[in-house]
């Protein structure tokens, strides 16, 4: 009896690769979860974005591995029919297209390291926070509205990794976990802009005082690293004229990732309420001291 079930799995190529199959899947899908609990569990000080980081990595190379050992177990059947498969792959060569641009869109992100698990990018218009990436597709938190919003819509977008072939992308996480704010405030010329400027520069060298050195030692190592001269981190306040009859005063301040809006909001809150508290009492002075 055992010989002659033996004798039939024998002869059933087909049936012991597909057994053979399943059972590395469920092996594969159980060590994938237990790895990925136990990178999100691990008692090591990591911050939520390098958790998020090696997770990525884990599954761009489980993926990997699933594609080489479903080949190893098929290739003595995938051998027989190669000819075949290799005429269907020429005929189907234009239906993906798109994949094998998504794939090497992949390998042009991960050769130049254009963006990491953290980073804020925008692709095509889309902005937000990389939350997920794979060999096919990229997934972000998206960032709204606007270019000048840093809220979270509370929208995952997923778009193809082609998109990095044939659009320009920006990356605003270049140092890493700080990045240079620029807040503009726009004025009429007849104000007093120099004391707003002054104003403005004071308020930000406050509120940036408490991650400033911080500040200045990423930017001193992203120097040394990228063998480039990046931009000073101290606040500090420039001035256009959009209008004959307009000004406008950028300030650029160093701001952590997670707290550019934050920032920007207390600043623009404290320069409102002390500038023009000034300005009507200055008024109250002159309408009082007038006959």
């Amino acid at each position: 009896m055992v010989g002659m079930v033996t004798s039939w799995f024998s002869d059933n190529y087909f049936l012991n690769n597909t057994i053979v199959t399943v059972l590395f899947g469920a092996i594969f899908l159980i060590a994938k979860r237990l790895l990925v609990r136990a990178i999100r569990t691990s008692n090591k000080p990591w911050t939520a974005e390098q958790r998020l980081r090696w997770i990525g990595y884990l599954k761009s190379f489980s993926f990997g591995i699933l594609i080489l050992g479903i080949l190893f177990i098929w290739g003595e059947q995938l051998h027989n029919f190669v000819v075949s498969v290799f005429a269907i792959a020429f005929a189907l060569v234009f239906s993906v297209k798109e994949l094998f641009m998504s794939l090497n869109g992949s390998l042009m992100r991960l050769r130049g390291n254009v963006y990491n698990l953290g980073d804020r990018i925008e692709v095509n218009g889309v902005r937000g926070d990389v939350i997920d990436f794979n060999l096919l597709s990229t997934t972000i938190l998206e960032t709204g509205p606007g270019h000048n919003s840093h809220h979270h819509t509370g929208r995952t977008v997923t778009f193809a990794n082609s998109l990095l072939l044939n659009n320009f992308m920006i990356n605003e996480s270049f140092m890493d976990h700080f990045f240079l704010h620029n807040i503009t405030v726009p004025m009429n010329l007849t104000s007093d802009w120099e004391k707003a400027k002054n104003l403005l520069l004071k308020i930000a060298q406050e509120e940036c005082s408490p991650f400033l050195d911080q500040a200045r030692k990423r930017v001193k190592e992203a120097s040394r690293q990228k063998g480039i001269q990046l931009p000073s981190v101290e606040p500090r306040v420039t001035i256009q004229m959009p209008e004959p009859d307009k000004i406008n005063l950028t300030l650029r301040v160093p701001a952590p990732m997670h707290l550019k809006g934050r920032l920007e909001q207390t600043i623009l809150n404290k320069f409102l309420q002390q500038f023009y508290a000034t300005e009507e009492e200055d008024s109250s002075l002159s309408n009082a001291a007038l006959p």
